[in-house]
């Protein structure tokens, strides 16, 4: 019953892998990082340019739906983001800052999309991929504007 349980994850996460888009954005190279590790050279943080870029909460729901995070996580005002794979990213906002010591709600957004395996949240593997690659600076600051406005 162990391996079955496992192939079923296996598929689930083979599924999930293959909606997750695959190109990388002119500023970053693709991850290359092993899920055990978590602080890999190639997840590269921020450029300072995204990090002092304004984000438009307003284009967070079709970032969401675009880079298909709703396959593996739930977000309630989104109908299509119905996963359950990965933590509901409903109250982030308002959790975000209690799961890393030392990491604001910000910070840790911006750790869990630039390095996902940094902090792993309990009973949830370590599944998700390296999000950063996929972004241009302008929709990493729209995503975390957005992701910011999920508090409980």
């Amino acid at each position: 019953m162990k391996v079955f349980s496992q192939l079923i994850l296996l598929a689930v996460f083979t599924a999930c892998l293959s909606g997750c888009p695959s190109e990388t954005s002119p500023q970053e190279s693709p991850a290359s990082e092993s899920h055990t590790e978590s602080h890999s050279e190639s997840s590269a943080p921020a450029s300072p340019a995204a990090v002092n870029l304004v984000g438009d909460p307003a284009k967070g729901p079709a970032l969401i739906a675009s880079k298909t995070c709703g396959t593996c996580h739930t977000i309630k005002s989104i109908p299509t983001a119905k996963g359950t794979i990965g933590p509901t990213l409903d109250g982030i906002a308002s959790t975000a800052a209690t799961r890393v010591s030392g990491l604001d709600a910000e910070a840790y957004l911006r750790q869990s999309i630039e390095q996902p395996q940094a902090f792993v949240v309990p009973k949830f593997q370590p599944m998700m991929p390296a999000l950063r690659t996929t972004l241009s600076d302008q929709e990493y600051a729209d995503l975390i504007a957005y992701l910011l406005t999920l508090k409980s």
